[in-house]
């Protein structure tokens, strides 16, 4: 007699058809985080990529990355030596990123560093390609991973219910929050855009950069955004903001 799958499993794939009909991206973003806890999780991102020579923000689906490492990965361009992303843009499926072959560069041994600075000891990527050249790409980090067969397939299998599902509500949503902003805040969020720091947007709207600090609050809050960056990249994708 086979053994029963265990709890957490169980617990995880009854949450797919729950997912498929969640009414936003944050609720799909909690059933995913609920899900995979059990499992070792702590970290995910989602995003879509054309290659590994560019990671825009604007494409970002998800992501509870700590804001300062995702800003900084961006800024000087980490993805450009970073072994997770170079694997998950040249071919589809999944990996752990223990897996990963090769000598690691100099650069990237201290991008694992700092990673496992943060807890993201280990990870598991998956990339799918619905049309070329473009990939979507989830992946997830936490705790050393050393899943069993039934647990990765869970796993995948809760990856790909929320992709399909987080992907038709971006379709559905995607200017809806941007236009909940009042006039202000959009004009800061379209300045922030064109890459002014908040000292320059201050002095070109004629306020106090508290005032601006306060607006950015509300920002984030009404876009559920966890910084600036994703700030900026759900206003720019919206194309709702402006000047």
């Amino acid at each position: 007699m086979r053994d029963s799958p265990p709890q957490h499993v169980l617990s995880a794939l009854q949450r797919l058809s729950r997912m498929s009909r969640v009414p936003t991206i944050q609720e799909a973003e909690l059933s995913l985080m609920e899900a995979l806890e059990p499992f070792g999780i702590s970290y995910y991102a989602a995003w879509i990529a054309a290659d590994p020579t560019q990671v825009d923000p604007r494409s970002t689906i998800i992501s509870n990355w700590p804001n300062d490492w995702a800003e900084s990965y961006i800024e000087e361009k980490k993805y450009l030596y970073d072994p997770v992303v170079i694997r998950a843009t040249s071919r589809v499926g999944s990996f752990f990123w223990h897996e990963l072959e090769g000598v690691p560069s100099t650069r990237a041994l201290e991008l694992r560093r700092d990673a496992q600075h943060l807890g993201m000891i280990d990870g598991f990527t998956i990339s799918w390609r619905s049309s070329l050249p473009t990939a979507t790409i989830l992946s997830l980090a936490g705790a050393p991973l050393h899943w069993q067969t039934l647990e990765r397939e869970a796993v995948s299998a809760i990856a790909d219910s929320f992709i399909l599902r987080a992907m038709a509500l971006r379709r559905q949503t995607s200017g809806h929050t941007v236009r909940s902003l009042s006039p202000q805040e959009r004009r800061i969020l379209y300045l922030a855009a064109t890459g002014l720091s908040d000292n320059d947007i201050s002095e070109a709207l004629g306020v106090h950069r508290g005032t601006v600090l306060s607006h950015w609050a509300r920002i984030r809050t009404k876009l559920r955004a966890s910084g600036r960056t994703y700030s900026v990249a759900i206003g720019i994708r919206s194309g709702e903001i402006g000047p």
